[in-house]
């Protein structure tokens, strides 16, 4: 155990959608390979989308114009 956030990096996903297959995909990766996929991999596969902030801006000041 490690109390160094510098040197160990901690990411903690609230994923309560999720079923079970997505975290066993991650952690057969993890047993089999001893790494963890890519943050792009796991956003994948666990259903996880991220909006651009400029996609996110284009809503807002739709939204404050009445379109």
């Amino acid at each position: 155990m490690s109390t160094s956030y510098k040197y160990n990096a901690v990411s903690v996903l609230h994923v309560p959608n999720e079923k079970e297959d997505g975290i066993i995909t991650v952690f057969e990766q993890y047993v089999l390979k001893h790494t963890l996929p890519s943050r792009e991999k796991v956003h994948k596969i666990l259903h996880l989308t991220r909006n651009r902030f400029s996609d996110i801006l284009k809503i807002k000041i739709k939204k404050l114009l009445g379109r």
